[in-house]
């Protein structure tokens, strides 16, 4: 018989503690950004830092466009 666990992250301290299940279902989801429009989100250094040993970046709208733009630049260039 196999059993199955189901992993639950648990995300890093924030200011605001009604943000934890969106960083905890980016980090079990694995995603790559979260766009926000939330200051405390981007404005908190170290948790930026713990979210980015995720491989999770916070973003602002603005430059979540630039990354995207970044992106489709780098699929389009030979190597």
């Amino acid at each position: 018989m196999t059993t199955t666990r189901t992993v639950i992250a648990i995300p890093p301290n924030c200011r605001d503690l009604k943000d934890l299940p969106v960083l905890a279902t980016a980090i079990d989801g694995a995603a790559n950004v979260i766009v926000s429009g939330d200051n405390d989100l981007r404005a908190d250094d170290t948790l930026r830092a713990a979210m980015l040993d995720h491989s999770i970046q916070l973003l602002g709208v603005k430059s979540f466009l630039d990354y995207l733009k970044e992106t489709a630049d780098l699929s389009r260039k030979d190597f």
